[in-house]
């Protein structure tokens, strides 16, 4: 699995409630690490495409997405003006 670094440190809890691990184990899982976070890399690489047009894959989701839904509802407004 990649993990951006907001993740691979325990962001969210994701990996230590979710996946019950400890901190010592998922150090332990850990095989390879890169001293650029992922966001510089996607601002270079953005940088060097001059303009880009993203499109959702829809190739994910949260589950259960009940979980989900308000959040996605409220952040579809804060970002695109969805109403």
């Amino acid at each position: 699995m990649a993990l951006n670094s907001y993740r691979g440190s325990g962001g969210g809890n994701h990996l230590s409630r979710g996946a019950g691990l400890s901190k010592e184990e998922v150090t332990k899982r850990l095989i390879s690490a890169s001293e650029m976070d992922f966001r510089f890399l996607l601002t270079e690489w953005i940088r060097k495409q001059g303009t880009i047009t993203p499109v959702s894959a829809h190739n994910w989701k949260t589950i259960p997405e009940n979980w989900t839904k308000d959040a996605a509802q409220r952040d579809a407004q804060r970002l695109f003006s969805v109403k």
